[in-house]
């Protein structure tokens, strides 16, 4: 049976005010190499690899069936009805750093529904990718853009996930600064509180209200992105895991770069207006200071996850 490559772009969700909604993807991927055989079997071999010598983008993953990606695609295949395949092997080409609040568990559960649907030769279903990232993470803010790429607004209705696409406008530059430390996903959560002032709610709404206008509106300027970016409801009570990211970041927007924590962080991730991206101080000269951070500039990619085929033989 020939093998599928499978490529999943890193994401930045939150963006500042728009907690778990709002999601913005980067040409920054994760890359699988599938190749299964046609035959099955209720007791599958698996013999997974990683090409790549980033050690922060493979740290901690394991090569075996507690794998996240395998699990997902051994899960999908039950739910396809389908039987598993007598050989599975999984190449990764990782590029997205671990526990760094750019999305590195969503591409692998995008990952694992993907190959479980190319190895039964199914229709590509969009809501059964949405569906599994929605619940096993609790949020769309980093699977949406990672699955349709670009910018997205994400929520939940009567427990069912659903997406809308944002403009984005081509004027609009990302950065991203990625320390080389790493904060877990369920130590930010618990840092959260149950309750939050009214008036820190309110500064929320009117900044999310506004960086949604503004991503593809044809005009703004960095000063409209940092107000836009304002955060009062998850920023402020995560900075004791991460002070480097909180001490940067509160650098930068004192220096008017629209900065803020991506995702649950440790990363930062700055938004610029393209026609101001030379002002008095450059981000890496502020970012000197903090050598345990690498910049990053990257491009909004147009597209999510990609999918194809590999011709016999490779």
């Amino acid at each position: 049976m020939p093998g599928f490559t499978i490529k999943v772009p890193a994401s930045s969700g939150n963006m500042g005010a728009g907690f778990d909604t709002i999601g913005v993807a980067h040409d920054l991927y994760n890359e699988l190499k599938l190749n299964i055989s046609s035959s099955v079997s209720n007791d599958p071999k698996l013999f997974i690899a990683f090409t790549s010598d980033n050690l922060e983008a493979n740290r901690d993953i394991p090569a075996d069936q507690s794998n996240l990606v395998y699990r997902v695609f051994a899960e999908c295949i039950h739910k396809l009805d389908r039987k598993m395949p007598a050989e599975i092997t999984m190449e990764f080409d990782n590029q997205i750093p671990v526990a760094r609040g750019l999305g590195s568990s969503t591409t692998a559960i995008l990952m694992g529904v993907f190959s479980a649907v190319c190895a039964v030769n199914a229709q590509p279903d969009p809501g059964l990718a949405i569906k599994e990232v929605f619940q096993r993470e609790g949020h769309l803010d980093n699977g949406a853009p990672s699955f349709f790429g670009g910018a997205t607004l994400s929520w939940a209705y009567n427990d069912l996930p659903y997406v809308r696409l944002l403009g984005v406008n081509p004027n609009l530059s990302t950065t991203v600064l990625i320390p080389d430390f790493p904060v877990l996903t369920e130590q930010a959560r618990q840092a959260l509180p149950e309750q939050v002032p009214f008036r820190d709610a309110l500064i929320n709404l009117r900044s999310s209200a506004l960086l949604v206008n503004l991503l593809s509106s044809p005009n703004f300027s960095n000063w409209d992105l940092l107000q836009a970016t304002q955060d009062a409801l998850h920023q402020p009570y995560r900075q004791s895991l991460m002070p480097a990211s909180w001490e940067l970041m509160t650098t930068l927007r004192e220096q008017g770069y629209p900065a803020m924590i991506s995702g649950a962080g440790p990363t930062i991730l700055v938004l610029q207006s393209k026609k101001e991206l030379e002002p008095s101080s450059s981000i890496i000269e502020i970012a000197e200071d903090f050598p345990n951070f690498q910049v990053r500039p990257t491009n909004i990619p147009a597209t999510g996850i990609q999918v194809q085929q590999l011709r016999t033989g490779n």
